[in-house]
């Protein structure tokens, strides 16, 4: 075997080991690939079923909260028709209006001037509001506060007879007698319907 013969069979064998070579990576690659593949294919399921698990559950709930609110709604308006049917309805008293009654010469009623600062010497105030959803039998009470505390004397404790709705009058008086005046200071006129606070309101009595 000559020099020439041999240097072939060696070129030959490196060229069959670096074939190899190449075979087996690209066998790995593809191996690899292949298994990312499934892994991704794997991980796309997994994802796509944890998404609609979610929606799943995002609904549920969602349905269950407007279920629940709904029958809260429905709930409370069987409550309020049943009231309303009842004759339970909360009265309702507008703010009121104070107002000192003017008479003319003769002593009879011509008008109200509506303030709430009066002048000292005032007699009598009228507590003037309207009222809607009361109902004839109620217990009604009026309570009168002069500089925070309650003055008994002009508490009063009846029973409504006016009806369900209009206007009234409170007043705060001495028989509408001059022979007194509603002393200084800061009132409060509280009005109660069965032991509920229904409107309060305030006016000054100045000073002499």
């Amino acid at each position: 075997m000559n020099i020439s013969e041999e240097r072939f069979k060696k070129t030959i064998a490196v060229l069959i080991a670096v074939v190899t070579t190449l075979i087996a990576i690209v066998t790995y690659l593809q191996s690899d690939a292949g298994a990312r593949d499934d892994a991704a294919n794997r991980d796309t399921k997994r994802y796509s079923l944890e998404s609609f698990g979610r929606q799943v559950s995002g609904d549920a709930c969602v349905n269950f909260d407007y279920n629940s609110a709904y029958q809260a709604y429905y709930e409370l308006d069987l409550l309020a028709v049943s009231a309303a049917n009842a004759g339970d309805e909360a009265a309702a008293i507008s703010p009121f209006t104070f107002a000192e009654p003017l008479y003319d010469e003769q002593g009879n009623f011509t008008d109200y001037a509506v303030a709430d600062t009066f002048e000292y010497g005032a007699s009598a105030v009228a507590v003037l509001f309207d009222y809607d959803h009361m109902q004839d039998g109620q217990d009604v009470v009026f309570k009168v506060y002069v500089d925070g505390e309650e003055d008994p004397s002009w508490r009063l404790i009846d029973k409504w007879v006016l009806g369900t709705s209009g206007g009234a009058e409170k007043p705060l008086s001495f028989d509408y007698s001059y022979a007194n005046v509603l002393r200084p200071g800061f009132y409060t006129v509280e009005m109660y319907v069965d032991s509920h606070l229904g409107q309060s309101g305030s006016f000054v009595i100045g000073d002499p």
